[in-house]
């Protein structure tokens, strides 16, 4: 612990209890003359005036909250053997940025379609609930999504037989910008051959 000479702390007594209370600011400029006192404390290594760090707590927002519905119209080109099946998965990236935190969702899904003759029909549905600061004019909302669309056996064995017979994957959204939450669509169609 340092020391101080009395003589010394007289001194920093004596001069700070001169001066007007609507002088001392943590800047160390001038006040309009309203009287307020900053809570803070001097550092001993530098002799400067540091103002207790204020917690401000972030503002209350609602979680932005729903489902996002992918439906996939595959095309099958590839015939579906006895047993095999027909398998979709959605993966989605919720991002928000601003100059000060970043916040990340990562989402993801799947389902089996329904196969009539030479085509399918696959419906992901992805329910979710994000919770982000305040919007602000300067934050960046980034949501991106990916599908993969398969033909697989799900009672292969992975050591002994093929589990994945054919497979295809590719991006169904990509928003970035201001404001993209409010805005993006919930549902998605795209088309897949396999």
């Amino acid at each position: 612990m340092r020391k101080f000479p009395f003589a010394s702390l007289t001194t920093v007594v004596i001069s700070l209890s001169l001066l007007p209370l609507g002088q001392i600011t943590a800047a160390g400029q001038e006040s309009t003359g309203k009287k307020h006192l900053i809570l803070g404390y001097q550092d001993t290594q530098t002799g400067q005036f540091r103002p207790l760090d204020r917690v401000v707590p972030e503002a209350t927002v609602a979680p932005i909250t729903g489902t996002i519905t992918l439906t996939l119209h595959i095309t099958l080109k590839t015939p579906v053997a006895a047993g095999y099946k027909v398998y979709c998965s959605a993966e989605l990236v919720a991002s928000y940025t601003n100059t000060t935190s970043s916040v990340v969702y990562s989402e993801s899904a799947s389902s089996l379609a329904t196969v009539s003759g030479t085509t399918a029909t696959c419906t992901v549905h992805i329910p979710h609930s994000w919770q982000f600061p305040a919007t602000t004019a300067k934050d960046i909302e980034s949501l991106t999504g990916g599908y993969t669309a398969a033909i697989i056996n799900p009672n292969a064995n992975l050591a002994a037989e093929l589990f994945l017979a054919r497979s295809s994957a590719s991006d169904f959204v990509s928003l970035t910008g201001n404001n993209v939450f409010a805005t993006a669509p919930s549902t998605f169609s795209v088309n897949v051959t396999l």
